[in-house]
């Protein structure tokens, strides 16, 4: 064979192929041309699969949505046929959002379009979000699982996708913003015309299904922006029912940027029609089943049954799982149908009744109220979990939480396959077969049948928590494992905070069973955790709240300090995890036996805890300010970079990465009710964002030279801006226009502030790197650079009082309430008689603060900081301090004071 380069396309027996990666494996001389993939191709794919976690019950074809239905020929023609144009023609509309009420066949719809396109190779993506599926219950995998389909099927977008990667590894525990921006938008903008078509149909199913309703916000101001893509279209179908958050996210989209399609505003006929195609189907089918005779179920019987399910596709269906459950007595349960649907019901409660209908007929016998009794309770311990928990469950996964045996469980839900699917492997999962059943049984006004009425305050009271009981002490680091391994590390942060604060919000839907997941928890915790001597009943209950709540605790501290670690490799958490927690840790002691043999530690570790709950990493430069929203939820840094972050203040999730300044920025700032963001840069530009959606609300242009400090006025109309051109400039916050230039420096200009009234502004330059005013306005105080801090008469001008102090850092200043201490984000002052107050005994700030290497408290040192925890870009909210670092980092400490 001669020597040389492989060629860079082969045609044999009319099959052809070019040269990929090089790599040529060999031909079958029956007419198959053979290449093994290129060493390139399989390197990107590691990479994508190794840091971009999916969810794997997502796309439409995943294995566990192998049964889920498409729509049958002759059914949804028209609006299929709308959506097929609308995929296929030219149109400015990128959204198609297909809204309808419970049951009118949304997903039925969103699988046909995915399936029909995925056929076609035009299928760029699809996620079927659902509130009882695990990771499509949540936002946390959206992106990522929409990029790596993509890359997937559109040619040249994985290596794309690759180098964004690259350049940023950690992209994938980025806010969703920054990861549809590296993943999806800029790949996707980069692709050159030639090497794919030019558009590709994306299916999002059950949006409204998404738990966290700030992330069905931010996904759909993400899908608006797929209309900017001008090589590669993107057509995204989406699907919800019409609810109030997403309503509002599409109000904030302009119109001529999607169409909207309501399902149940379709001419009534038109779904008739359709649903008894699908019942004459599905009715056929039961027949030749069960070899039933030609005439069992009547053109009459259909009719009836047409009418009774008031255009719901979901009344049908389940109406042909039941009578298919009856088996040979199908022809009996078709008729209790009838007979229940000839009485006069109201459409809205039509649901309700074909529910109730299965629900009744799922306990059969005369039993008395006892049996009853205990009939309703199995049904409620049962059904009452697959229905509340976050995280599916299998009939094992029931067995070891109830304590119950398989036989009865499996008798329990072998009644129930019209409204639950129930696998024949116990290991797999039980599943609802339409989220509407949910809704049905957790509302006691519509499920009127107290029998089956689930309270989901009551739902975790089940007699028998011995598993529970257990579980902190004996399984806690196998569920950490589990849910590192499933890239769900979040998820656990969140529960643990839940569990360790003992308060819930109780707005959420699953609070109330968490709660008493808690109480219960407090309770058979006791027996094991209390002295075996004799002790009052009130001495054991305050012993055991005690001993849980440290436990409680130290699982709580244990998640947060070890958190990097079980992102990347959570089996760390058996070595590094036990040998790294503190001697007094309770979780190191209950879990001694599980550390490696192989590993020792020969330095002392730590007796207990450090005070710092988690250090925030995402900076690539040293961060310059940070600052606290009003309502202290969230926490702005701004750095060298270029960019400004927002955390959530409490879990550390890092919510937005605001880009767009061209030089590093110096400050940032909160409007007075929390709206709006100013950062000022060395860019010489201020920028006005809003906070929630991270997009850029106005560019303020004018200094010549870069802005060091922002400030708003108290009622939030006006914005100050200080800058080394030796300027203050005053801006409209609104409208963003110049209202005022101030002169006056002859040199850079370090701080302002507004009065209380906003009527004055006071500015500090060279020198200086803090002003405040005095609560009535009437004094101002500053921190010059020698070490002093200095108070003046607003009306004269005239030196009030020095203060002398220790350190020549003070970067923020403040007024107690009364007047009487001058508080500093490293210090505290007195101030004295020569001022014109009242002497006062002491004096005792309500708030916390740093002076050189202490945290204090009421004047009270509560926590010493090392060296390499030690900042002057420090910010202060209630019980937290937010710190930034030169290495980037911001941390965040949170004191129960």
């Amino acid at each position: 064979m001669a020597s040389g380069p492989l060629p860079h396309h082969l045609a044999i027996n009319n099959t052809s192929a070019t040269d990929g990666g090089q790599s040529f494996a060999g031909i079958n001389l029956g007419g198959t041309l053979n290449f093994a993939p290129s060493e390139s191709t399989s390197n990107l794919n590691d990479l994508l699969q190794k840091t971009l976690p999916i969810s794997v019950d997502a796309p439409f074809s995943t294995r566990k949505r192998e049964h889920e239905p498409t729509c049958l020929a002759g059914t949804r023609t028209d609006l299929l046929h709308a959506i097929y144009n609308w995929v296929d023609g030219e149109t400015s509309q990128s959204i198609f959002w297909l809204s309808g009420l419970a049951g009118t066949g949304k997903s039925t719809i969103a699988q046909t379009v995915a399936a029909t396109y995925s056929a076609k190779k035009a299928l760029g993506a699809s996620f079927f979000f659902s509130r009882g599926g695990g990771d499509v219950r949540h936002a946390e995998k959206f992106v990522t699982t929409v990029a790596f389909q993509l890359a997937n099927i559109i040619p040249g977008l994985k290596r794309k996708i690759c180098d964004a990667i690259s350049e940023r590894s950690d992209i994938a525990t980025q806010s969703l913003r920054d990861q549809w921006q590296d993943l999806v938008l800029v790949p996707l903008s980069n692709l050159d015309d030639r090497d794919c078509r030019s558009r590709y149909a994306l299916v999002i199913d059950a949006l409204d299904e998404c738990e966290d309703q700030n992330d069905i916000q931010i996904i759909l101001q993400l899908l608006a922006e797929v209309r900017s893509l001008k090589v590669v279209q993107l057509r995204v179908l989406l699907t919800s029912r019409p609810e109030v958050p997403i309503r509002y996210g599409f109000n904030q989209i302009h119109k001529d940027e999607h169409q909207d399609f309501v399902l149940h505003g379709i001419e009534p006929s038109i779904v008739d029609r359709d649903i008894s195609i699908f019942l004459r189907n599905k009715l056929g089918l039961i027949r030749r089943k069960y070899q039933l005779q030609a005439d069992w179920s009547e053109e009459s019987a259909i009719t009836f049954l047409v009418r009774s399910s008031d255009g719901l596709f979901i009344w049908a269906a389940t109406a042909c799982r039941f009578i298919e459950q009856g088996g040979q007595l199908a022809q009996g349960r078709l008729s209790l149908l009838l007979h229940e649907a000839s009485r006069t019901i109201e459409p809205a409660h039509k649901l309700d009744e074909i529910y109730t209908t299965v629900l009744t007929n799922s306990i059969r016998g005369e039993y008395d109220k006892e049996e009853t009794l205990r009939l309703r309770e199995l049904f409620r311990q049962v059904v009452g979990p697959i229905i509340i928990s976050p995280e599916p469950l299998s009939v094992l996964n029931l067995v070891r939480l109830l304590g119950k045996d398989v036989k009865t469980l499996n008798r329990t839900l072998s009644n129930l396959h019209s409204v639950l699917d129930v696998p024949e492997a116990e290991s797999s999962t039980v599943r609802l077969l339409h989220p509407s059943f949910r809704d049905f049984l957790l509302n006691r006004k519509r499920c009127s049948n107290f029998q089956f009425y689930i309270d989901d305050k009551l739902v975790h009271h089940t007699d028998d928590y011995h598993n529970v009981e257990n579980f902190l002490r004996k399984h806690f680091l196998h569920w950490l494992e589990a849910l590192a391994l499933l890239g769900r590390v979040s998820d656990a942060v969140v529960m643990v905070h839940m569990l360790d604060s003992g308060f819930l919000d109780e707005q959420k839907g699953d609070v109330q069973q968490l709660k008493s997941l808690y109480d219960k928890l407090k309770s058979t915790f006791q027996s094991s955790v209390t002295p075996k001597i004799e002790r009052s009943s009130e001495e054991h209950k305050m012993a055991a709240e005690s001993s849980l709540q440290a436990l409680i605790h130290d699982a709580t501290r244990f998640v947060l300090n070890f958190r990097p670690v079980l992102e990347i490799a959570p089996l760390q958490i058996y070595s590094a995890g036990l040998i790294f927690s503190p001697n007094t840790s309770i979780i190191r002691r209950n879990f001694s036996d599980k550390v490696p043999t192989s590993i020792s530690c020969v330095s002392e570790v730590s007796e207990n805890w450090s005070s710092h709950l988690q250090t925030l990493k995402g900076h690539s430069g040293p961060v310059s300010a940070v600052s606290f929203s009003p309502d202290g939820k969230t926490l702005a840094s701004a750095s060298y970079d270029e960019t400004v972050k927002l955390w959530e203040a409490g879990s550390g999730k890092p919510l937005q990465t605001l880009k767009g300044h061209s030089g590093r920025v110096s400050a940032v700032a909160f409007s007075p009710d929390g709206k709006t963001l100013a950062s000022a840069s060395y860019d010489a530009r201020v920028k006005l964002w809003d906070p929630g959606s991270g997009k850029p609300l106005q560019t303020l242009k004018g200094h010549s030279s870069p802005v060091s400090a922002v400030s708003f006025s108290p009622d939030g109309k006006t914005l100050a801006s200080a800058s080394h051109d030796a300027r203050v400039k005053l801006w409209d916050a609104g409208s963003g226009k110049p209202l005022q230039t101030l002169k006056g420096h002859s040199g850079s200009v370090r701080a302002m502030a507004f009065s209380p009234d906003g009527k004055t502004l006071a500015s500090v330059s060279d020198d200086a790197k803090a002003v405040t005013f005095f609560p009535d306005g009437k004094m101002l105080t500053s921190d010059p650079d020698d070490a002093t801090v200095k108070l003046w008469d607003v009306g004269s001008g005239k030196l009030l009082q020095t203060l002398v102090t220790n350190s020549s850092m003070h970067f923020s200043l403040w007024f107690t309430d009364d007047g009487s201490c001058l508080q500093a984000d490293r210090g505290l002052f007195r101030i004295g008689p020569s001022c014109g107050l009242a002497p006062t005994r002491s004096c005792s700030p309500q708030s916390i603060y740093v002076e050189e290497q202490w945290v204090l408290y009421n004047g009270e040192r509560v926590l010493w900081l090392p060296s390499e925890y030690r900042s002057d870009k420090v910010a202060v909210h209630g019980n937290m301090v937010g710190f930034g670092y030169s290495s980037g980092r911001v941390l965040i400490m949170k004191f129960a004071v």
